[in-house]
C-alpha cells in the first residue's frame, strides 16, 4: 500500500490511506528503526477519522521480551495510550531495530482492532533483544489510520512498509 522511508529526526510515520475497504487484513513491516534518544520504544496508535488525530486511549497490550544477556520480563497494561511495537534500540550508528506486525479488522465497526507484533534489535548497551507481543483497540469502530511514534524523542531512520492482505 504504502512506503514511507525516513532519513533524519522525524516525529512519526503515519499511514492514512491503509485501504480497509479491500484488505481486511494488514502487515507492517519496518527495517533499520533508529531513534535519537536511548532507549526509546517504537509505539502503535490508530485513527477514525482519516489522521487527522491519533487515539491516545482504550488500547490493551502485552508483550514479552528477552536479550542476550538473559534478562527477560513483560510488559502488559489493560489501560493504555499505544500499543508496543517493541524495540527498545540504542541511538548509537551501530544500533538499530527491525520487526513487523499483523492488524486484523480495522476498518470493521464490528469489532475491535488488534495487533500481533514481533521485533528485534540492538539496545544502548550494544546487546540484542527480541519482543513478542501484541495489543488491541477497544472501541468497535472503523480504524483508517496507523500512527507509528518514539516512547521520547524522534524516528530517526528506517523503512517502514504497509502492505494489505485480501482475504479469500
Amino acid at each position: 500500500i504504502e512506503t514511507v522511508t525516513i532519513s533524519s529526526a522525524t516525529a512519526s510515520v503515519d499511514f492514512t490511506s491503509i485501504k480497509g475497504d479491500i484488505y481486511e487484513s494488514h502487515f507492517l513491516t519496518a527495517t533499520n528503526i533508529q531513534t535519537v534518544t536511548d532507549g526509546a520504544i517504537l509505539r502503535i496508535r490508530f485513527s477514525n477519522d482519516g489522521g487527522s488525530s491519533f487515539e491516545t486511549s482504550n488500547y490493551e497490550m502485552a508483550r514479552q521480551y528477552q536479550d542476550a544477556s538473559g534478562s527477560n520480563g513483560t510488559s502488559d497494561s489493560t489501560s493504555i495510550g499505544y500499543i508496543e511495537f517493541g524495540v527498545n534500540i540504542g541511538a548509537s550508528t551501530a544500533e538499530s531495530g527491525a520487526g513487523y506486525a499483523y492488524f486484523h479488522r480495522l476498518e470493521n465497526a464490528s469489532f475491535y482492532s488488534v495487533a500481533q507484533i514481533e521485533s528485534t534489535g540492538v539496545n544502548a548497551s550494544g546487546v540484542y533483544l527480541n519482543h513478542f507481543g501484541g495489543g488491541t483497540y477497544k472501541v468497535a469502530e472503523k480504524v483508517d489510520g496507523i500512527r507509528l511514534v518514539m516512547s521520547s524523542g524522534n524516528i530517526d531512520a528506517g523503512v517502514y512498509k504497509l502492505y494489505g492482505i485480501k482475504e479469500q
